[in-house]
């Protein structure tokens, strides 16, 4: 049975950012905040042809920043089905608040960036 009144999330999409390593976090881009579509109707496919379509242009890799952490402890790449179904999760822990998704359109495997250890001054150890 499909729900009458669904609860749609706020979902606030980062796009065409650049992710800079020292200190981890995006410059640029656009972002834009969706009010009115069902994400959790979405399996992972269906929201990167979304989103896609949405942008104008395709991506590589898509992140969601966890709610209350940096980003260099929050940021979560979504590549299957249950990182997606995660994502969907948490934004449903607290609907009413906006869950951040982040593309990235080259593909640069920011998450690798937060395994390497720095010192104070940005430079890798």
């Amino acid at each position: 049975m499909v729900n009458p009144d669904p609860i749609f999330l706020k979902v606030r999409l980062h796009y065409n950012v650049v992710f800079t390593r020292h200190p981890h976090r995006y410059t640029g881009g656009e972002t834009f905040m969706f009010t009115d579509h069902d994400f959790s109707g979405m399996d992972l496919h269906g929201c990167c042809e979304f989103l896609e379509r949405f942008v104008g242009e395709p991506f590589e890799k898509h992140y969601y920043l966890a709610r209350d952490l940096t980003m260099a402890n929050g940021l979560r790449v979504i590549i299957n089905e249950m990182d997606y179904q995660v994502f969907i999760d948490v934004a449903y822990q607290s609907p009413e608040r906006p869950i951040d998704p982040y593309l990235d359109h080259i593909g640069e495997g920011f998450e690798d960036w937060f395994d390497e250890e720095s010192d104070e001054s940005g430079s890798v150890i």
